[in-house]
């Protein structure tokens, strides 16, 4: 066979060659500078979710805490948490019950909760810090309630029996895959660097 076509300098297919080696080096360098945009993207907005976390600390001009609890109270135990957790004072309200909660009574805690939280929006709270000990259904009910207002943040009692904050209220809707995948890319890299801190250390 005749591969003077190929293997000649001045043949022309070198010329195309050349010139679709171009266009590759135009389309990797878009892929990685595109790439490098939507993961810095990725990373701002995974990082304001912390950075939220961080600025609900009882600094703002009028902070709240609301322990809501059936079957008995925790207020002297959020309190001890506050006090220990956060340089400014946070005053606490606490909304306690010691009947359950049925379908037949539910409603009546739903106004109950609600006439608290206009309460709270009538003294301008500019912050709550979201306790709660009792049935799956209220906490689902008080994400309704909380919802769209204030940021409010949310503590989980751990097995240990010590509080340990968790998210924000309004962090907690549903993350397309998109999102979701920027937020464990964002973990992950955030893991290493703590990783790589502590080691240092």
């Amino acid at each position: 066979m005749n591969f003077e076509w190929f293997t000649t300098t001045d043949s022309k297919i070198w010329f195309y060659i050349d010139r679709v080696s171009v266009l590759l080096s135009y389309v990797v360098v878009f892929s990685i500078g595109s790439a490098f945009y939507y993961f810095m993207r990725f990373l701002r907005r995974y990082r304001r979710l912390k950075n939220a976390m961080r600025v609900i600390d009882g600094s703002s001009k009028n902070p709240k805490a609301f322990a809501v609890c059936f079957g008995g109270s925790i207020k002297k135990a959020v309190e001890d948490y506050l006090k220990a957790k956060y340089q400014y004072p946070i005053p606490l309200t606490e909304y306690a019950v010691t009947s359950e909660v049925t379908p037949h009574n539910i409603q009546k805690h739903i106004e109950q909760l609600s006439k608290i939280k206009n309460d709270f929006q009538s003294h301008g709270v500019t912050e709550l810090h979201l306790f709660v000990k009792g049935p799956v259904i209220m906490g689902t009910v008080l994400g309704a309630i909380f919802d769209n207002w204030v940021t409010v943040k949310l503590y989980h009692n751990n097995r240990s029996g010590e509080y340990e904050e968790w998210t924000v209220l309004h962090s907690a809707k549903t993350l397309t895959l998109e999102e979701r995948l920027e937020y464990k890319v964002a973990d992950l890299i955030e893991g290493g660097k703590q990783g790589v801190r502590e080691n240092n250390n």
